[in-house]
């Protein structure tokens, strides 16, 4: 008798076990949505530097509730694309020319090695989807869709961090190229330096097909240079 009904108690315990998984898997979700949004408003400007940041127009804009925007907003905080200044609020942090250049270090030092690492370790379903991500990125900026171009050049970005098999440096890198980001996006507009982009993305495709490191290494270089020197013009 006992085992029976232990058993018989079991079904509900399993089925509330399950439903809490969905529950957090279902805050999660959304949790990730609004990080995803935010991020993008940011760097793209439609957020401007040193503005405030209302949570109840984000949700408004977003269809989501306040938790997982609060939850969002606190993670772009520690990664640096937003702050909290007592008696203004929550802002979009503005950034200067100096960590601008900070930063492109940063990038030039840790994506090198990554470069050289993805090298050694890339797939070739990877090569095939940075090869495809070129292309994408192509058809964006001839349609004028400066955020699609930017949100195809982080996933290739995104895409040779992951093939280094080190996910302590591709989170890293993450945060550093949203951060960086923001000035750049302005320079997607600009026809010639798009051109050389591109040229810069095959190099780094080819040097990974050839599993190549040193050359992955000095075309990585080549293009985070590119990158700052184009900053440089632009600040």
């Amino acid at each position: 008798m006992t085992g029976r009904r232990a058993g018989v108690e079991a079904i509900p315990v399993k089925a509330a076990k399950k439903r809490q998984r969905q529950s957090r898997s279902a805050a999660h979700s959304l949790q990730e949505s609004a990080l995803e949004r935010l991020r993008e408003d940011i760097i793209s400007g439609v957020l401007r530097q040193g503005e405030a940041i209302n949570e109840a127009k984000l949700c408004e804009r977003y269809d989501i509730g306040r938790t997982p925007v609060h939850q969002a907003i606190a993670k772009l905080q520690a990664q640096g694309l937003v702050e909290v200044i007592p008696r203004k609020g929550t802002l979009v942090r503005a950034i200067s020319f100096d960590e601008v250049i900070q930063l492109a270090e940063a990038r030039l030092i840790n994506e090198m090695e990554v470069a050289r690492l993805a090298a050694n370790r890339i797939t070739p379903d990877e090569i095939a989807k940075l090869e495809s991500l070129v292309i994408a990125m192509e058809v964006a900026h001839e349609q004028r869709d400066p955020k699609q171009t930017m949100a195809l050049d982080r996933e290739f970005h995104a895409t040779i961090h992951q093939a280094a098999r080190n996910p302590i440096l591709a989170e890293f890198l993450r945060s550093v190229y949203d951060r960086s980001m923001r000035v750049w996006y302005m320079s997607l507009g600009q026809r010639d330096y798009f051109d050389g982009l591109q040229v810069e993305h095959r190099a780094l495709v080819d040097a990974l097909r050839k599993g190549d490191a040193d050359l992955a290494s000095a075309a990585m270089r080549d293009h985070i240079m590119s990158y700052r020197n184009n900053l440089r013009r632009q600040i």
